[in-house]
């Protein structure tokens, strides 16, 4: 099994409902907000996107890198986004680690 299969495996899986709800309960609302805006904003684009891409839209990183996690878990939940893939992340300190695609759900 590759390291891609064992990615899309992993993502089919539940999700860990308890490790997602405590960082939403701990988040920075602030931090948050601007995030789900980012989000919403990447994803009326159709354009593909990654965390990354958050920055470009004038996102600033969150007290804790996990906060990724939940923030796009959670906007795929409420159905903003959708999982279309993997790449290399283009994030400095990443070193070319694998990281989710994302682009917003047609409605």
């Amino acid at each position: 099994m590759t390291i891609i299969d064992q990615l899309i495996r992993d993502t089919q899986a539940p999700a860990n409902e308890q490790g997602r709800d405590k960082a939403i309960r701990h988040r920075d609302d602030q931090w948050w907000g601007q995030a789900m805006g980012g989000i919403s904003l990447l994803a009326s684009t159709g354009e593909t996107f990654d965390a990354y891409d958050l920055q470009s839209v004038g996102v600033g990183e969150p007290d804790h890198p996990n906060r990724y996690g939940a923030l796009f878990r959670s906007a795929a939940t409420a159905g903003v986004i959708e999982k279309v893939g993997f790449h290399q992340s283009k994030r400095p300190g990443r070193s070319g680690g694998v990281c989710a695609v994302w682009r917003g759900r047609q409605s």
